[in-house]
């Protein structure tokens, strides 16, 4: 189980889920019960994005587990939320933290304003603050660690680390472990439906300088192949892997077929620099409306920039932002370029058919649904390029408003004297919680007053 920024800003800021409370509540309870019930200590990382809103609303889920099935655990609880304090106290210490993308939303260098713009601010912890509760967990002080925001790589690194293996092994192991059994490939000659549920189970066995990797299910397979691909997710180069304080370099890296589902793998190299973590955080921008259209008529689809630009121009003469307030306007277009924009290789449109996303976001929600609605208009009686009736309306109501919207402002790097300094943690914390009684965390910061 691990936390994520894919989905883009609104989870991290909002503190809700990507899926339905239902859902989270199922995927948890499998785990904690099969952690309990095999008396397995266990590493989790809980809340979609990671912060301390979305990492609470997985713990109350925890809580309602645990009572229903009247059961008790014990945890370390460690936040993935940086206080905005203590980052605005590293930039005024004259700390340079600088962006890891080269996007112009995020400053070279971090700024005061960018820190106060944001909703709240997520670091991506390492193994070591994890590491810290490694001894309550073999002491069995604790039933298991919870973090919030977490590096991927990190969770599975914590425990053999703690144990003195070489981190050399440990971070080649958690990074081809990673995404679980995207490792792996169907065993030969089977269908794909043998395959079972989608989010499939590997492990690993750790030694002194290389370890082994097997899928649970039998109808899975590592093979050299499999587990070299997995270095490419996500990768604009696949032989290295930076983390906080070194990068894993895989450049020598090994892979041999060890039995029929099981992989050795050896060769992966830590390269040791300063320490620092990823920060990241979003910003809100306004209120944003959407309306989804389908086109199959092929003069429109032809002409659709034309068109789009058209009702553009219409609608802001006749929604002038002077009078009515700060909006912006886009028209995504699926089926010609609308997941790589500009960057799109594909000019021409070969598909029979498009959908049209007219998307709002201004300074309030009411703005914003009225310059869809306006756009909306003009779309669908632009005489001279389309017919009236050449759009179709798939969702009741046509107008869709979402409410707030959030685009990342921070993605920055932040040194990190020591690694435990920017995270809040505490344990034991017992589960069920007594009635009224507060998920608690730690006000201050390891050594910071």
């Amino acid at each position: 189980m691990a936390t994520s920024q894919d989905y883009g800003p609104h989870y991290q800021c909002t503190g809700t889920t990507m899926f339905s409370p239902q859902a989270d509540k199922q995927i948890i309870s499998q785990f904690v019960h099969a952690a309990l019930d095999m008396d397995v200590p266990f590493i989790f990382s809980l809340g979609t994005a990671g912060s301390d809103a979305g990492l609470e609303g997985d713990l109350v889920l925890v809580d309602e587990i645990l009572k229903e099935s009247k059961r008790k655990m014990r945890v370390a609880l460690i936040s993935g939320e940086i206080d905005k304090g203590y980052v605005l106290r590293q930039l005024r210490e004259g700390k340079k933290i600088t962006r890891l993308a080269d996007h112009p939303r995020f400053s070279e260098n971090l700024t005061e304003k960018d820190v106060q713009d944001a909703i709240n601010i997520i670091g991506q912890m390492g193994p070591e603050p994890i590491m810290e509760y490694i001894d309550m967990l073999d002491k069995g002080e604790i039933d298991g660690i919870i973090t919030g925001r977490a590096l991927d790589v990190g969770l599975l690194m914590a425990y053999p680390l703690k144990k003195g293996f070489s981190r050399d092994v440990v971070a080649h192991m958690g990074k081809s472990m990673e995404n679980g059994a995207m490792a792996t490939e169907l065993v030969e000659g089977l269908p794909p439906e043998t395959i079972g549920v989608s989010h499939e189970l590997v492990c690993a066995e750790v030694y002194k300088d290389h370890f082994l990797m097997r899928p649970f299910n039998p109808n899975l397979r590592c093979t050299p192949q499999s587990v070299t691909l997995e270095t490419f997710y996500e990768r604009g180069n696949p032989t290295r892997e930076r983390m906080p304080g070194g990068h894993l370099d895989l450049s020598r890296a090994q892979y041999e077929q060890y039995d029929e589902r099981t992989v050795k793998a050896y060769g992966g190299k830590w390269v040791s620099a300063e320490y620092s973590i990823k920060i990241e955080a979003g910003k809100m921008i306004g209120y944003r409306t959407i309306n989804v259209l389908g086109v199959r008529d092929p003069t429109v689809i032809e002409r659709i920039q034309q068109l789009t630009e058209s009702v553009s121009k219409e609608t802001k003469e006749v929604i002038p932002q002077e009078k009515w307030g700060k909006y912006t306007l886009l028209f995504h277009i699926f089926g010609k370029n609308a997941v790589l924009g500009p960057l799109e290789p594909v000019r021409e449109i070969k598909g029979h058919e498009i959908c049209v996303i007219v998307d709002a976001i201004a300074e309030t929600q009411q703005l914003a649904s009225h310059v869809v609605a306006a756009a909306d208009r003009f779309l669908l009686f632009k005489k001279g390029l389309m017919s009236t009736g050449c759009v179709s309306v798939p969702f009741g109501p046509q107008i869709m408003e979402l409410g707030s919207s959030y685009v990342w402002n921070i993605w920055h790097r932040m040194e990190a004297d020591d690694p435990l300094e920017p995270f809040r943690s505490v344990a034991p914390v017992e589960f069920p919680r007594k009635q009224g009684e507060l998920i608690p965390f730690y006000k201050s910061f390891r050594g910071v007053a």
